[in-house]
C-alpha cells in the first residue's frame, strides 16, 4: 500500500493544479518531512518483522517461561520494546533518519550488588548494546538505511538482533 502513496500525492497535485492553479509537489518537495515519513516506515516494518519473528519464537517455545513479551512505547507511534528474563531491547526513533536499537538488562535482584547503596531496589538499567541506524540519501531521492555505513535489509538485522537477545536473555 504505501508504495503506492507517492502516486496519489502526484494526482493530489495534478487536481490541484487543475483545480486551484495552485502547484504544491507536497511530500517529496521537503526533504526533512519525506525522511520523517520515510523513518517513521522503516520502524513500523522492522516493528511488523520481529512481531512476526517472536510470535513464531513464543508459539514454539514449548514452556510458558521465557517467552518474550512485546509493547508499545507510550506516546509514541512507532516506538517498541521487547522484554524477556529482566532483558530489554527498545527500538526507537532517535531522530528522522536514524533509528536507536538499544538492549539494556534490569535486574531486580532483592539482593544488593557489590557498589550498590540501596538494599532491595532495581538497579539502574545496564546498557549492553547499541545500533544507531541512519538513513542516507541515494540516487534520486531515495533513502538507503544503513548501519556502520553499510546497506541495512531488514530481514537480515531482525534475524541478528532477534539472536543476540535470545541469546543474551536467556542466561
Amino acid at each position: 500500500m504505501d508504495k503506492i502513496n507517492w502516486v496519489r500525492e502526484l494526482i493530489q497535485t495534478e487536481q490541484q493544479l487543475e483545480e486551484k492553479g495552485l502547484i504544491d509537489i507536497g511530500l517529496s518537495s521537503d526533504p526533512q518531512k519525506m525522511l520523517s515519513h520515510e523513518s517513521i516506515q522503516f520502524l513500523l516494518q522492522v516493528k511488523t518483522e520481529i512481531v512476526d519473528a517472536l510470535t513464531a519464537f513464543n508459539e514454539l517455545k514449548s514452556s510458558p517461561v521465557g517467552k518474550v513479551k512485546i509493547f508499545g512505547v507510550a506516546k509514541t507511534y512507532a516506538d517498541f520494546m521487547i522484554f524477556r528474563n529482566g532483558f530489554k531491547m527498545l527500538f526507537t526513533l532517535k531522530t528522522p533518519g536514524q533509528i536507536l536499537v538499544k538492549m539494556n538488562f534490569i535486574s531486580t535482584s532483592p539482593v544488593p550488588q557489590p557498589g550498590s547503596n540501596v538494599r532491595g531496589a532495581a538497579e539502574a538499567p545496564k546498557t549492553l548494546d547499541e545500533y544507531l541506524v541512519e538513513a542516507k540519501w541515494g540516487a534520486f531521492g531515495e533513502v538507503i538505511w544503513t548501519y556502520r555505513g553499510l546497506p541495512v535489509k531488514i530481514e537480515a538485522m531482525t534475524k541478528y538482533l532477534i539472536s543476540v537477545f535470545i541469546r543474551e536473555s536467556s542466561r
